[in-house]
């Protein structure tokens, strides 16, 4: 924790360990995982294209699309990724061993301060890694992801199916 403290500042180890244990929840908590994919499913359309999800939702998604369980999705987009964490991989791999990734095109973004991702983008696991300033205030929120031509490009290739 020091040392993350001392490369991303003061206090931004305890947003690694807190989104850390989400993902840990995630992945070992009896039924949790499961729980949460059934929940996400249930938003996602027979017409959906596209899957963006954040932080824990880029673990998520990433597992769905793993499973082959959202066949028509063309396109996954991932914000604040924890997936380059060797810990995160490592533990989907044991309890889903495979891909069923099949065609998903995969745009991750990050920022060089966002303690979750620790700095780093997703390449080779993903196809496109664009690297963003997201300011030094709060480099993992959302709101700072979403407000990036790169993600809105994104999204927009994926739903008009130029990535395909």
């Amino acid at each position: 924790m020091a040392a993350i403290d001392r490369r991303f500042g003061g206090g931004t180890s305890v947003l690694r360990v807190g989104v850390l244990r989400q993902v840990y929840a995630y992945l070992h908590r009896e039924g949790a995982g499961e729980v949460i994919r059934q929940d996400v499913l249930y938003e996602v359309g027979a017409d959906s294209r596209v899957l963006v999800g954040h932080s824990l939702g880029s673990v998520v998604t990433y597992d769905l699309l793993r499973r082959g369980m959202a066949p028509q999705v063309s396109t996954l987009v991932t914000l604040g990724s924890p997936l380059g964490l060797a810990t995160v991989r490592r533990a989907l791999e044991a309890k889903f061993a495979g891909s069923n990734m099949g065609a998903v095109h995969w745009v991750n973004v990050y920022d060089d301060w966002d303690v979750v991702t620790g700095g780093n983008g997703l390449k080779p696991l993903a196809h496109e890694d664009f690297r963003v300033d997201n300011g030094r205030g709060d480099p993992h929120a959302l709101t700072r992801y979403l407000r990036h031509a790169e993600t809105a490009t994104a999204i927009v290739a994926g739903v008009s199916g130029a990535t395909s």
